[in-house]
């Protein structure tokens, strides 16, 4: 809950405008303990900064970017959660579009983003922060002992930059709980190319792997602060702690009949070559082929097991199945073709 007494504890949330930060936000509001919010936003004229405003929450305008800023804004926090605006390809969700042939976002320099996550972890070190809430990230090229290293130069870029910061809050002495998200249920949105259209008017979801494989999910709008709600508040996690935030370890095969359920439409999943798969994203479908193969070997959280992420929890979040009954599934298979060849 939102309570403006002084005395109850200071969460300031950076990026509170995505969908993490928000997420962070709502499931914050919604606990039973008392907190002061304070979202850091560049824009307070926007539509969501505003409703934030609506919902009790202090609204610090400014850039995390910015030394001067970041220690302004953190002042009296016993709580920071950054999953920094800046740095949008850190999700499987902007990884994907990226991959999808998409100009990205936003595309840095290493050794600047690097630098600017180590003033980020000075500024809370400095201001006193009690727990540093990192949106953190597994390194497939550090799981695989290297044998995964060119799914894409920027993911494997963006994980490093993670690492790096996540690494030197712990030598500088930050408390700080690392929350990692699954892969988003989105992804299934935007990877239409991943549906294939049959002449019956049934659809295949095609995979590159066993149909069987199974990944883990979250539907990360709705339930990503669900987790990091976790690392704040339950005694299992907090300093020192890896929180793994993903609702369903599922497979393709599931996958496809939560959607069929949800759509109406006949939807299985089937394994296809590697270049069948490939073929259907052009120049990057090997990067993507790849990083299902990932998967296949190491799962999303490199063989980690999601339960005791998910036994912290203080309520329920959505399986993929809640997620597909609010898809217009019929707006996504509607772009379907017929495999060539």
């Amino acid at each position: 809950m939102v309570i403006s007494k002084y005395s109850c504890p200071l969460v300031v949330v950076a990026g509170a405008t995505g969908l993490q930060g928000g997420s962070v936000i709502r499931h914050l509001i919604a606990s039973d303990k008392p907190y002061r919010i304070r979202a850091i936003t560049r824009d307070r004229t926007q539509k969501s900064a505003i409703d934030l405003l609506e919902l009790g929450v202090q609204l610090f305008v400014g850039d995390i970017a910015v030394e001067g800023d970041i220690e302004v804004a953190l002042m009296g926090a016993h709580y920071f959660f950054v999953r920094p605006h800046h740095w949008k390809l850190f999700s499987f969700l902007m990884f994907y579009i990226y991959l999808q042939g998409v100009t990205p976002f936003y595309e840095g320099d290493n050794e600047k983003e690097i630098a600017e996550g180590k003033n980020l972890v000075r500024a809370a070190k400095t201001a006193g922060v009690k727990l540093f809430a990192w949106s953190g990230a597994v390194s497939p090229e550090e799981v695989s002992g290297g044998k995964y290293t060119g799914l894409v130069s920027i993911e494997n870029k963006f994980t490093r930059i993670k690492a790096t910061t996540a690494k030197f809050a712990k030598e500088v002495g930050l408390p700080t709980v690392v929350v990692a998200s699954g892969f988003y249920a989105t992804n299934f949105i935007i990877l239409k190319r991943m549906f294939v259209k049959q002449s019956d008017g049934s659809y295949t979801l095609i995979v590159p792997v066993p149909s069987s494989t199974t990944i883990s999910i979250i539907d990360v709008e709705e339930d990503y602060g669900a987790y990091v709600r976790a690392g704040i508040e339950s005694p299992a996690f907090g300093a020192g702690t890896f929180v793994r935030a993903a609702s369903d370890e599922i497979s393709f095969d599931q996958i496809a009949a939560s959607i069929s359920k949800a759509s109406g439409k006949k939807v299985v999943a089937k394994q296809v070559s590697d270049e069948d798969f490939a073929a259907k994203f052009d120049s990057r479908g090997k990067r993507l082929t790849s990083m299902f193969h990932y998967f296949e070997d190491f799962g999303v959280f490199g063989g980690k097991d999601i339960g005791p992420s998910q036994s912290s929890l203080a309520g329920s979040v959505r399986t993929f199945a809640d997620f597909a009954k609010g898809v217009k599934w019929e707006q996504v298979l509607i772009e379907a073709h017929p495999m060539l060849g």
